[in-house]
């Protein structure tokens, strides 16, 4: 399923002037933001795409076809005669799929502009086209986003704040001796069964309002195996005790699974200082003890290094309920909530990573076989949802959410305010306004276009001049809707015009 998300007015951005310098200026930093991200998701995605066609040239020697269309003709000529496409098809044809998915996706829309003076170029995007396969890069940056405007919303408008429900943060896992779960390499069916046995225990729903969960899947730090583990954003219920909670659990789920790795603190997030860099401290590693001249001992830390600082949640409510005197109290309900939602966020982050599907000890390989692994086996089933109060609270509900997405959905902060790409268009040299109308559309591959680093002046200044080897021009007039029915065509081979961008 592809998404397209189209221009709308939305609700953060009606209630500013969009007439004024700065408003202008603000949208057009946000945009530049956007197109940023959606580039370095891109970059991702063709970055796997090419380790995927190295992989399959390396180990079967097949160059794999430009289009999926052709790829279909090959592999119909082929797996009559040769067992090398047939072993192909068969042990890779999910991940091949997903080779074809990526590049079949990722067009942006919107318009060029030029500095006469400088003959610098900008572009400002207006729509982009994505696919909502589980490993897509773009598709896990707005599934975050996405799901952030859905728990904002939540807060704002129900009264779990009010309701004391203390937040925490669970993380389960299955014992994998040797790499196995039962005799199972791969055993997210087994750990999900389990935590949907356990949600049914009498005690479970005596200290348990509701919550969501999700799980991630990566590699085993010390070699053993996969380590698929659960990620849980749950509210406990008014009175409850975190302490007696993680007691019952970890109990329950050593009885369950014979598991007894499981984690369970109150929630908590990052802060960043003044600069922009996270807040650290310092924290101590590896016990030792050592006996002293006088014949006592000392049990101190080997060693010590900086960690982000964890500023929880609960404890930061206390301080900002105690101290906040001269806040009103709508301001102080806000304030409370944006804290909330920071925690959730930082919880609900571990569903949508991809930064674990690198080979060991590298950050530039791909682990093309894990990827396979996790296709072949996550093929057809849910590793995200909701239990509690939560299951049949509507507005949480993510799939309803997605599915009126291109018509409806709008951008819940200033970073991801383009992923719905306004229909007001700024010029980025005049910060002036413009009828999109009546400039040329172009298109174009976000992953094409290079940027400056973020340590410059200006971070996402396009360092590229006017070339159709980036922008792709449409015309003068056309809309988004009658660019999108152009895009269908050509991926249905009935026009060219857009199958090269």
């Amino acid at each position: 399923m592809n998404t397209i998300t189209v221009n709308k007015e939305s609700q953060r951005t009606s209630q500013i002037d969009l007439t004024s310098k700065e408003a202008s200026k603000n949208l057009w930093n946000a945009n530049q933001k956007f197109q940023a991200k959606i580039g370095w998701k891109r970059t991702e995605a063709k970055e796997i795409r090419r380790q995927i066609r190295m992989f399959i040239s390396d180990n079967f020697n097949i160059y794999l076809p430009n289009t999926r269309k052709e790829y279909k003709k090959e592999l119909h000529f082929n797996r009559s005669g040769s067992e090398e496409w047939n072993f192909l098809e068969e042990n890779y044809g999910q991940m091949i799929k997903y080779y074809y998915t990526l590049g079949e996706y990722g067009l942006t829309l919107g318009h060029a502009f030029k500095d006469e003076k400088t003959g610098r170029v900008e572009t400002f995007a207006r729509m982009h086209i994505y696919s909502r396969h589980r490993l897509d890069p773009v598709w896990n940056m707005r599934k975050s986003q996405l799901i952030r405007t859905i728990y904002k919303d939540f807060l704002v408008k129900s009264d779990i704040i009010e309701q004391q429900l203390h937040p925490i943060h669970i993380t389960l896992t299955l014992p994998h001796a040797g790499g196995l779960y039962q005799g199972k390499r791969f055993y997210a069916r087994e750990l999900i069964e389990a935590f949907n046995l356990i949600r049914k225990y009498p005690k479970w729903k005596e200290f348990v309002y509701g919550g969501e969960y999700g799980v991630e899947i990566k590699k085993s730090p010390n070699g053993n195996g996969l380590h698929i583990h659960i990620h849980s954003f749950t509210l406990l219920k008014k009175g409850q005790s975190v302490n007696k909670f993680r007691d019952w659990l970890k109990k329950t789920w050593l009885r369950l699974t014979s598991g007894s790795q499981i984690w369970v603190e109150t929630l908590y997030f990052y802060k960043k200082d003044d600069q922009g860099a996270y807040i650290t401290e310092k924290k101590g590693f590896k016990l030792i003890t050592t006996e002293q001249y006088d014949g006592s001992y000392i049990t101190d830390y080997e060693s010590e290094k900086e960690v982000r600082k964890k500023f929880y949640v609960d404890a930061e409510v206390r301080k900002l309920t105690s101290t906040a005197t001269a806040l009103e109290f709508e301001e102080i309900i806000e304030q409370v909530k944006n804290i909330y939602l920071a925690g959730i966020m930082e919880t609900i982050k571990y569903h949508f990573k991809m930064d674990d599907l690198f080979q060991t000890g590298s950050q530039k390989l791909y682990d093309i076989d894990l990827i396979n692994e996790i296709l072949v086996n996550t093929k057809n089933k849910r590793l995200y949802s909701r239990f509690g109060k939560f299951y049949n609270e509507p507005s949480l509900n993510f799939n309803q959410i997605t599915d009126k997405e291109p018509d409806e959905s709008e951008p819940e902060n200033e970073e991801s305010l383009m992923a719905e790409a306004l229909n007001t268009v700024t010029n980025p040299f005049t910060l002036e306004n413009v009828n999109p109308d009546e400039i040329e559309l172009f298109a174009w591959r976000p992953e094409n276009q290079k940027r400056q680093p973020l340590s410059s002046d200006i971070a996402y200044k396009l360092i590229n001049c006017y070339s159709t080897d980036y922008l792709v021009p449409l015309g003068i007039g056309i809309s988004l809707r009658n660019a999108i029915k152009e895009w269908l065509k050509a991926r249905s081979g009935r026009m060219t015009s857009l199958t090269s961008v």
